[in-house]
């Protein structure tokens, strides 16, 4: 079995906002070497977030590349990942760059050791405290950028809420462990102490600071309602004492949600959640805030109209995130314009990028999506597509005067097609129009 060697580089930018410049990996997973440059979002975009997008068939290196994005910050996230698929000799060395007021990153060499983080080099002091924060929340410093990572996976269980209290658990704890599910019991409390101080300061005549304990939560609620296309808010009851979900003029506690919707209050609520109660070294709107976002296939256990909806959402929700995310879904990467798309496949026994990066674009159609980005260009079931691939192979021997057009198995697979479905019928009829035209049929035939 070939060894996880290393990742040479992960680059860093700290101009106005803090994001990663590039990925530089040898021999790690399905790679021999991949190389990437994540490039800026277009100005016209300036007021969404940065989107990069992996696509690539199962095997590929999709959620490889999300770990290896996150490892720098998680000194053991990625070797049990690595030790799970049998690579031996973990090579545990990270060079990082890192630039400030400058698009020439200054180079910044790290290497991890199982008792800690060494770091050698230049002390780029924001990464470094960060880096410190995330391996021991409790001595954690005010934060400039914040970094988080969620997988599709997470979901919430069966919560139930005790007392108004004070969580005592730090907002960076595993805020990069894609494995560990979102704490259920946490973010209850957290919605439950927001409605309660909401209360309390609406009570002492504190309006200000009432709309601001609203507006935290209004905004989540916002998010998950344009998301799932119905509106949907929390609510704090005394009598039974516990957090409900209203939903569809219904009140429904967290257990009993739909698995899609567990899913999106599972990660976006935890974003949220850490976000506000992160102290931040200047005061600012959480949604205004620099972070970056690693998302592994949060498409899962949404239906496809949801689907559509979720990266549009959050693009425009945190306008100075840079979010990177895995995805299987054409909803997904066909849902917005700007994020670049980068395309895996594929080549021996290794994998590798399939040409450079390419913009997205809403404008195309989801059989335009599935053909460019997924190589996905059969519209129907295998068997149909089987005989849709014979019809092209006789209508092709009818051009070249093979067999005539009056064939008997060509007209009889051609009705047969043309009655299984009103796209079926549109495509057989409009080839067999153009079939008697170049043919000079005059004939009205059956068509």
């Amino acid at each position: 079995m070939r060894a996880f060697t290393s990742v040479n580089a992960l680059n860093f930018l700290a101009m106005k906002d803090f994001r990663v410049h590039s990925l530089d990996a040898k021999y790690i997973g399905p790679f021999e070497h991949l190389y990437i440059e994540f490039k800026k979002k277009e100005e016209k975009y300036k007021d969404e977030a940065e989107v990069h997008i992996f696509t690539g068939e199962n095997g590929t290196g999709k959620s490889t590349i999300l770990y290896l994005l996150t490892s720098y910050a998680d000194t053991y996230l990625i070797r049990p990942r690595i030790q799970a698929a049998n690579y031996t000799n973990f090579h545990n060395e990270i060079n990082y760059s890192y630039s400030k007021g400058s698009d020439v990153p200054t180079s910044v060499g790290y290497k991890y050791s199982p008792n800690g983080l060494i770091i050698d080099g230049k002390d780029p002091a924001p990464l470094i405290k960060y880096i410190a924060s995330i391996n021991n929340p409790k001595a954690a410093s005010k934060c400039s950028f914040a970094m988080f990572a969620y997988s599709g996976y997470r979901k919430i269980g069966n919560p139930k809420l005790e007392s108004i209290k004070e969580i005592i658990e730090s907002p960076l704890d595993s805020s990069l462990n894609f494995a560990i599910s979102s704490n259920a019991q946490m973010l209850l409390q957290w919605i439950a102490n927001t409605k309660a101080r909401e209360a309390l300061a609406f009570k002492n005549g504190e309006e200000k600071a009432a709309k601001d304990y609203e507006l935290s939560l209004k905004k989540l609620q916002y998010a998950i309602s344009e998301i799932i296309g119905s509106k949907i808010e929390f609510d704090l009851k005394s009598r039974p004492f516990d957090v409900f979900v209203e939903w569809n003029k219904t009140q429904l506690t967290f257990e009993v949600l739909p698995d899609g919707v567990k899913s999106i209050i599972s990660w976006l609520g935890d974003l949220l959640m850490r976000l506000d109660r992160i102290e931040w070294e200047t005061d600012m709107d959480i949604f205004d805030r620099n972070f970056i976002l690693f998302l592994d296939e949060i498409d899962i256990h949404l239906h496809p109209a949801w689907q559509r909806k979720i990266l549009p959402v959050v693009k425009k929700l945190f306008k100075n995130a840079q979010i990177f995310i895995s995805t299987h879904s054409p909803f997904v990467v066909g849902s917005v314009k700007g994020a670049w798309v980068y395309r895996l496949k594929k080549e021996g026994q290794y994998a590798v990028l399939d040409g450079e990066p390419v913009l997205s674009d809403d404008a195309k159609s989801y059989d335009l999506v599935l053909a460019e980005t997924f190589g996905i260009k059969e519209r129907f079931g295998e068997a149909i597509e089987n005989e849709l691939k014979l019809f092209y192979d006789f209508r092709h021997r009818i051009l070249i005067n093979e067999l005539p057009y009056e064939n008997e198995e060509f007209q009889s697979l051609a009705y047969g097609l043309a009655e299984r479905g009103i796209e079926l019928e549109s495509i057989i009829g409009m080839e067999l129009r153009q079939l008697k035209r170049i043919k000079g049929i005059k004939e009205n035939l059956h068509a």
